[in-house]
């Protein structure tokens, strides 16, 4: 008998991270589970976009522009494809930007 698992659609950001260098949460990263086709943008609190992936695992190391962001509330989204329903999903939230 054959059996199809369909993973339950999960998608979770830290409140914080801190790219200052000492490999630890150095890159902020979405944790991902059941999702297939993933875009994620990053923007600073005056909303211009600082950072844009169509890669589920690629994460955003705190520069723009080839310059260290700011201390302070970032916002994100990720629109992606849940593998639970078949349907297109869009989650946002924020976090802290530290060093």
């Amino acid at each position: 008998q054959e059996v199809c698992v369909i993973p339950k659609t999960l998608v979770r950001a830290p409140t914080a991270f801190s790219p200052n260098g000492d490999g630890y949460n150095d890159v902020f990263f979405l944790h991902k589970i059941g999702i297939g086709s993933f875009e994620m943008s990053i923007y600073d609190r005056w909303g211009e976009k600082v950072f844009e992936t169509i890669d589920a695992t690629q994460g955003w190391d705190g520069n723009f522009k080839n310059q260290k962001m700011e201390i302070g509330t970032y916002t994100w989204q990720a629109t992606f494809h849940s593998l639970e329903n078949n349907n297109i999903q869009t989650e946002k939230g924020s976090f802290q930007l530290i060093r």
